[in-house]
């Protein structure tokens, strides 16, 4: 009888996980990056309106944002600035309760493949808040950054 009562048990627990990383699936679109560098708000290298999407299917996760206004480089020291105002990464994902971790497999920053990125979320309404926990700045490995970002669901 209590292997029953188990088996019942897991099968109604294995949906629920499905359906909580099912309710994460969509189209997003930047809405709002709030940026702490050591502990100091900063717009950063992305301004005040960067631009970005994020796409999460079922499976995987990409995520890609710019800095407003960018302008096509034609120097060295022109196109290296652009690196700067660039963010993309993506990979598998898991969801477990407001604990968002993707296996980063592909991203603009190298250092990153490979390890995993850990984001809480929270949904309000349209909107899903990802926040950040302090880790080392990408621009500059030897800051620290926390960043809440606000995307709305476009899908």
């Amino acid at each position: 009888m209590i292997r029953y009562i188990y088996a019942f048990t897991l099968l109604l627990l294995a949906p629920s996980l499905c359906f909580a990383q099912q309710s994460l699936v969509g189209s997003y679109k930047l809405i709002s990056l709030a940026i702490e560098v050591d502990g100091k708000p900063t717009p950063g290298t992305y301004g005040p309106n960067p631009h970005g999407l994020l796409v999460v299917t079922p499976k995987r996760l990409l995520q890609g944002f710019t800095a407003q206004n960018r302008k096509f480089g034609t120097s060295t020291a022109e196109k290296a600035a652009l690196w700067d105002t660039l963010n993309f990464w993506g990979g598998p994902y898991e969801v477990k309760g407001d604990k968002l971790t993707v296996a980063v497999d592909v991203s603009w920053n190298e250092s990153w493949n490979g390890k995993s990125q850990v984001r809480t979320i929270k949904f309000e309404g349209r909107r899903l808040v990802m926040i950040v926990p302090p880790q080392p700045y990408a621009h500059d490995p030897s800051k620290t950054v926390v960043a809440t970002v606000v995307w709305e669901r476009i899908d």
